[in-house]
């Protein structure tokens, strides 16, 4: 947030992040494994321990989004809405990245992967960290050739 002479009022930008998360997330009770928000503010929990993936409305409204995974551990959203959820079947660490349309509509967007941080870059590919390395995910699922080294 600017200020009237120009500078950046950081403070107060983070007391009203802070508040405005704050009262979002006192209801919260769940063990969260990965979160994140739509485009209208509505925050989704990853929860591992139930297997589920629940909404959160920005009054603070609970519902499943959905239920019987194997282990949820990170999610985000791409450009048109869809919800990705990284699914991991917690005895052999291998799950898949599962894509879920604003409906709730479900099919497989990779196997034999799951990671608990992921995001799209302005391209709408999907990346994701990999040991020493970022694998990137084309939008219709297959992976580039390309990797992006970590340091």
């Amino acid at each position: 947030m600017r200020t009237w002479n120009g500078e950046v009022n950081e403070r107060l930008f983070i007391s009203l992040t802070a508040t405005v998360l704050a009262t979002m997330l006192m209801p919260v009770s769940v063990r969260a494994s990965g979160l994140a928000f739509d485009a209208v503010g509505n925050l989704f929990v990853a929860d591992f321990a139930k297997r589920s993936v629940f909404k959160y409305t920005r009054d603070g409204t609970k519902s499943t989004f959905v239920a019987g995974l194997k282990g949820p551990i990170g999610l985000c959203f791409d450009s048109k809405g869809n919800l990705f959820v990284s699914d991991e079947a917690a005895t052999t660490f291998k799950g898949s990245i599962l894509k879920f349309t604003p409906e709730g509509k479900r099919s497989t967007f990779a196997t034999g992967i799951s990671s608990v941080g992921m995001a799209f870059d302005r391209s709408g590919n999907l990346l994701f960290p990999k040991r020493i390395r970022f694998l990137n995910f084309h939008p219709k699922g297959k992976e580039h050739r390309r990797h992006f080294k970590t340091c």
